[in-house]
């Protein structure tokens, strides 16, 4: 309560066994408190607010003015909690009404310059504000444990989506395409996930061969001890696995040859000074070879320009994608696109 209350306090403890003191540094405690969910920090707030009226009122501590008055929860804090519950509130009346939406950015085939497949993206069709991106909802979606329904949803979308992308494409006499999922590391760990799949799969008819899961790194540390048996058995069920941001931080070679993964998405920021010869470039080289070396196809993200689509091309790259190729499409034109790519092939 010190650390916390900024207020000079005592405390006794009796160790029954012999044991280690760990400090905890009052700079420390206080950043986490900076970055602590707004609700829960309104309600931390609220909560020493009635601690130290409650002591007052009992004559448990007297007033030591001396000491700087720690902060009080002001307008902003409150509007800011009630902003995050409203908005979590709001998010899950919009599973419930069916208010997200599919947008689609196409991933194409770096030999051909033809679409081999899409990522789904997910936006909110707000009622009142129109589309929303991901960055305005994702984070209360995973604070509030929403973002396993946003899943499910995604990828039932995507396996629905996909047959009718593919029907349309087999009527051109076009191979298929692939659609690409994001999925978090408490998705792939959840109990039953891979059953979850695969009733999807079957209720929709979707063939597993055209959808891919992308996970990021930090699913591959932070789930560890369950993600390796995660991941065989969804690859169980013939679909392909990716790994994204591939070399952002958390990049361990040992995980290439343990995961049972298909492709790796190189990320935007290995590939804006490609341009530039150097290590940069190399770098990238470097990624697309081992790739290659174990198995693996690769997808260069955030492509802006030709120079960039031909130095990937001359380095072996399998895929691209990015805004100089097309933005997140909605769903009917995403599917005019993919009729247009198919006709003018």
């Amino acid at each position: 309560m010190a650390i916390v209350d900024d207020k000079p306090r005592s405390a006794t403890v009796i160790a029954s066994t012999d044991c280690q003191l760990l400090v905890l540094p009052r700079d420390q405690l206080q950043h986490r408190m900076r970055v602590l969910d707004p609700v829960l920090r309104m309600v931390l707030s609220v909560i020493l607010d009635r601690f130290r009226d409650s002591v007052r009122h009992i004559g448990g501590e007297a007033p030591a003015p001396a000491q700087p008055a720690a902060k009080q929860p002001d307008l902003s804090d409150y509007l800011s909690a009630i902003e995050v519950i409203t908005l979590e509130q709001s998010l899950k009346q919009a599973l419930e009404r069916d208010e997200l939406v599919p947008f689609y950015q196409p991933i194409m085939d770096t030999k051909s310059g033809t679409i081999a497949g899409f990522e789904l993206l997910a936006r909110w069709n707000h009622p009142e504000r129109g589309i929303l991106p991901p960055g305005v909802f994702i984070t209360v979606a995973e604070q509030s444990g929403l973002v396993r329904e946003i899943s499910l949803w995604a990828l039932r979308r995507a396996c629905v989506d996909m047959e009718i992308f593919n029907r349309a494409r087999q009527d051109l006499g076009a191979p298929g395409c692939f659609i690409a999922v994001n999925v978090t590391g408490d998705d792939i760990c959840a109990e039953g996930f891979a059953q979850t799949v695969a009733t999807i799969l079957q209720e929709t008819g979707a063939d597993p061969r055209w959808l891919e899961l992308e996970i990021t790194e930090s699913t591959l540390i932070d789930h560890a001890s369950d993600v390796i048996d995660k991941l065989q058995k969804l690859r169980a069920l013939g679909l392909s696995i990716s790994i994204d941001d591939f070399g952002t931080g958390y990049s361990n070679l040992r995980y290439l040859a343990q995961y049972p993964v298909q492709k790796l998405k190189i990320d935007k920021g290995f590939i804006d000074p490609i341009a530039q010869a150097g290590r940069g470039r190399e770098i990238v080289r470097a990624m697309i070879e081992l790739g290659h070396i174990l198995g693996l196809r690769l997808v260069a993200e955030g492509i802006e320009d030709c120079e960039q689509v031909a130095i990937l091309r001359e380095l072996g790259c399998d895929y691209l994608q990015g805004y100089h190729f097309s933005r997140p499409l909605s769903y009917a034109d995403s599917q005019a696109l993919l009729c247009q790519k198919v006709a003018g092939e």
